[in-house]
């Protein structure tokens, strides 16, 4: 049953059976389940990742419907647990675990360590750093994705070198950001930018993986940017190990 499940996937060069079964005994956190987060817990669970912990304090509105993968019903429910009874029936046999919270500094480590690889699917800054502090603290491997308007872009960063703080040293002022609900989303951004994420943690599951590459993407000009980056002289969560966004007094 399993093996016809995964037929496709296994008949990859780049996966086969050996590699499937590293997939299945992986586990994933992903920490916010709107948009990229939905989308990319589906696919990590049609993939056939093993234990998925789903994050996020938030609950289903009608207007995030539109590009997130959610009912009408589940409006008005946390996000979390509408995400995991879908992942349940996409694919029984991964465990899945909703947890209705804020990702923060209190417990980023603490959910963290669940996983052998993060993906960001939130909507801000801030919690970024907590999870690149949290995931660099713990050795974890995480996906940065980022997507509004008509363009986004993604990123895999792991220990030892270099950071997200290697790329964005501060959070950006409060408010010095376009957001959804000013300028929109079309979407088919975040459905792509998701499947590059999981693309990028499949990879690295599979020992396949870099770093030090973001990828942005112009959706409605099909047009793709990379560009490389190394450690920041100084860095102070990758090269000082100073995990100031993990204090709670922030």
């Amino acid at each position: 049953m399993a093996q016809d499940r995964y037929a496709r996937q296994i008949s990859l060069k780049q996966i086969g059976r050996k590699g499937q079964e590293r997939i299945r005994r992986s586990r994933a956190v992903v920490v916010g389940c709107g948009a990229l987060g939905s989308s990319s817990a589906d696919l990590l669970a049609r993939a056939g990742v093993g234990e998925l912990v789903l994050v996020d304090r938030d609950v289903v509105d009608l207007v995030n419907l539109h590009r997130q993968r959610y009912y009408e019903g589940d409006v008005g429910r946390p996000k979390a647990e509408a995400l995991s009874d879908h992942i349940q029936k996409v694919n029984s046999s991964v465990k899945v675990t909703p947890l209705s919270v804020e990702f923060g500094p209190k417990n980023a480590v603490k959910i963290a360590r669940r996983g052998d690889i993060i993906l960001d699917g939130c909507d801000n800054m801030e919690t970024r750093f907590v999870i690149n502090d949290a995931a660099f603290k713990l050795g974890i491997p995480w996906v940065y994705g980022g997507a509004v308007g008509v363009e986004g872009m993604c990123a895999l960063f792991a220990s030892p070198k270099p950071c997200f703080r290697c790329l964005f040293r501060r959070p950006p002022r409060p408010g010095s950001l376009d957001t959804c609900a000013e300028v929109g989303i079309i979407n088919t951004l975040p459905a792509t930018i998701a499947a590059m994420q999981v693309t990028m943690a499949v990879r690295w599951l599979l020992g396949d993986g870099g770093t030090g590459e973001l990828a942005s993407f112009d959706i409605w000009d099909r047009a793709v940017q990379k560009v490389s980056f190394r450690q920041r002289k100084g860095c102070e969560c990758c090269a000082k190990r100073r995990y100031e966004f993990l204090r709670s007094e922030r």
